[in-house]
């Protein structure tokens, strides 16, 4: 709860011509005189500079005839001139009454109600493993198989064209597209396209410069993988698959909690290793590092198959997934398959 010195204004005093005061916004136990017939109304003093630039919240006095229910905060470690024993005086007072004091920290993104509000809707039986990073796929009737996935960045037309390329491919081609919260909210329409025909993962809720993923804490990151969720969520669509822009502890336990499958690839276009790396990949001419690409990738899979990711942002993947699909289909000894057949699903 918000507080600071103890009194009540009523509103009268905090219309318009509300007081200047030095202290932070108040709201006193005696505030919680309940009476009828406004059961839920609170008096609130509000100082002439709490609006949204100082606190996100900007609250006027007219918005206490429709109000049902208050939000305040409680900074138990701020100096407000209280003492600790009146402050704990506050808040068992606020208890006694039957409010329920939830623990919300805004700088760390740490909410105590977080999963209650954000209800986990996975099947259970949902393939793939909640514990483990899922990046080889199981063999069926002793045959490989790989899958392929689709990092889908915040260009939409070169994710589009991407995508197009391989839809109008000869063979039926099984793919998981992997995409940022933000890309849902922009392009719902394209999103429920490609649900009709592809399998929808996670990514996060919008990408962020090399490296600077793994540095966000706990919450930061927790709101970034459950923001996505909840955006392709408002279209009907459950994901179980998250691939996140970065790997580390974090990131696991969060997937952990949500229940969400954490995806790696086997091999990437273009190659994260071998002779061929993002760092040397365009010195050479497009004719002869397409070659050389699918030859680091036929080496990663060609005795177990695997999970094959293809980045929508990347130049060349467009050009390179027909070569691709031609090796896989016609040259390989693999079977293409959906993520969840790749995990043992149907």
């Amino acid at each position: 709860m918000g507080y600071g010195i103890e009194g009540v204004v009523n509103e009268s005093e905090s219309g318009n011509g509300r007081q200047e005061v030095d202290s932070r916004p108040v709201i006193s136990s005696l505030a919680y005189e309940i009476s009828q017939p406004r059961v839920d109304e609170l008096s609130v003093r509000v100082p002439i500079d709490w609006t949204s630039i100082n606190y996100g919240i900007d609250i006027y006095n007219t918005a206490l005839d429709i109000i049902k229910s208050f939000y305040g905060e409680f900074h138990s470690y701020a100096a407000v001139g209280v003492a600790v024993e009146e402050r704990t005086r506050i808040k068992d007072s606020v208890a006694a009454r039957g409010i329920h004091q939830v623990l919300w920290e805004g700088e760390t993104k740490h909410y105590a109600d977080f999963d209650s509000l954000h209800e986990i809707r996975i099947p259970s039986n949902a393939p793939g493993q909640i514990h483990t990073l899922n990046n080889q796929c199981v063999k069926k009737e002793e045959q490989s198989q790989v899958s392929i996935i689709i990092e889908v960045g915040m260009n939409a037309k070169t994710a589009r064209l991407l995508i197009e390329t391989i839809h109008a491919y000869e063979k039926h081609v099984p793919l998981t597209l992997f995409v940022f919260g933000d890309f849902v909210e922009l392009y719902p329409e394209l999103i429920i396209e490609w649900s009709k025909v592809y399998e929808i993962g996670i990514r996060g809720s919008s990408p962020l410069p090399r490296n600077l993923w793994a540095l966000q804490n706990y919450g930061i990151q927790r709101l970034s993988v459950v923001s996505a969720e909840m955006k392709l969520r408002k279209l009907g669509i459950t994901t179980a698959y998250i691939f996140p822009p970065e790997f580390g502890e974090t990131v696991t336990l969060i997937a952990k909690e949500r229940s969400l499958r954490m995806i790696n690839s086997t091999v990437t276009l273009p190659p994260r290793s071998g002779s061929l790396t993002l760092e040397t990949y365009f010195k050479y001419e497009d004719v002869k590092r397409t070659p050389k690409a699918l030859r680091i990738i036929h080496e990663e899979l060609v005795h177990s198959g695997g999970i094959l990711s293809l980045d929508s942002d990347f130049p060349d993947c467009q050009m390179t997934s027909i070569f691709l699909l031609d090796y896989l289909y016609d040259v390989s000894n693999h079977k293409i398959t959906s993520l969840r057949e790749c995990f043992g699903g149907k």
